[in-house]
């Protein structure tokens, strides 16, 4: 399946046409079919270790978030595997105020700096720590705050479309509706003028 944020491009080989590739070319045979197997032996690997870190990592962290504590493990999963993990060296930054950002921000390790758009600094996050829960939710559009490493961070990146995703799996069936009134309440309140620090992004999973 084509990842949802840009097209995927694929060469497709006959297999008549390596028959007869082979056929001129015999000597090549015994070398791809190594190739073949290191390589198939390389995506068993990658695949192992994708499943441990959604299951170790992505998941668990997760799990302790304001916006998913709660969940159904299943539905946990199922968001982790969307996931995406970034690293990131001191000084640089995560995630800039005021550009677009649909991503909500777990720190797994390091501390990151919070700046406003003025750059002033407001706050830091450890390890543990959330950030973008209200874009994710598609509430903002935008980054309301800077985070800047001032650390070796590693931060997991989960996306407004991966929780969309979830939310139409099986895994999220039942938590539908209680995160569409989790939006709902949250756009109201950023209608009515509410400062972001009285925002509380609350938790889908106790709303459904």
């Amino acid at each position: 399946r084509a990842g949802p944020s840009a097209p995927c491009y694929c060469l497709r080989v006959p297999r008549k046409a390596l028959q007869a590739a082979f056929h001129v070319h015999p000597e090549e045979l015994m070398p791809m079919e190594d190739i073949i197997r290191e390589a198939e032996a390389g995506r068993v690997a990658a695949a192992a270790e994708r499943v441990s870190w959604v299951a170790n990592v992505a998941a668990p962290a997760l799990a302790h978030t304001p916006l998913l504590a709660g969940c159904p493990d299943d539905f946990l999963s199922v968001i982790a595997g969307q996931s995406t993990e970034a690293t990131f060296a001191p000084g640089e930054d995560i995630v800039v105020a005021g550009d677009a950002a649909k991503s909500m921000l777990v720190v797994l390790e390091g501390v990151a700096e919070l700046l406003s758009r003025s750059g002033a600094a407001v706050g830091r996050l450890a390890a543990g720590g959330t950030l973008g829960e209200v874009e994710a939710l598609g509430v903002f559009s935008v980054s309301m705050l800077t985070a800047r490493a001032a650390a070796p961070c590693r931060v997991l990146q989960v996306t407004r479309d991966g929780l969309a995703q979830a939310l139409q799996s099986e895994a999220g069936a039942a938590l539908r509706e209680g995160f569409a009134r989790l939006v709902g309440s949250r756009r109201s309140q950023v209608e009515t003028g509410m400062p972001l620090r009285g925002l509380q992004v609350g938790n889908g999973c106790s709303d459904a």
